[in-house]
């Protein structure tokens, strides 16, 4: 079973680094097969800049602001895997 790992974000850079890194840790413990997808929301600080930083992470980004609920709904849409799991960007 495949799972995709789906996290909106917008002007997170305070905190998503924090989780990336939590879940970069728990993928190489057993996770693999995991597809990990976080979708930008239009964030005006520096929250692009650090999900370039993670080149396993696939990013999408809204460029005009549009919500948590259709943040999720992108990376639904582009999620290969059968099991979606769904983090907020703050999530420790």
């Amino acid at each position: 079973m495949r799972l995709s790992v789906i996290v909106p974000v917008r002007n997170g850079a305070a905190f998503i680094a924090a989780l990336l890194d939590s879940l970069h840790a728990q993928n190489r413990a057993g996770l693999e097969g995991c597809e990990f997808i976080a979708v930008d929301d239009a964030s005006t600080d520096d929250t692009p800049a650090i999900l370039a930083g993670y080149p396993w992470l696939r990013t999408l980004r809204h460029e005009t602001r549009r919500g948590a609920g259709a943040a999720r709904n992108s990376g639904a849409r582009a999620a290969g895997g059968e099991v979606l799991v769904f983090l907020d960007a703050d999530t420790r």
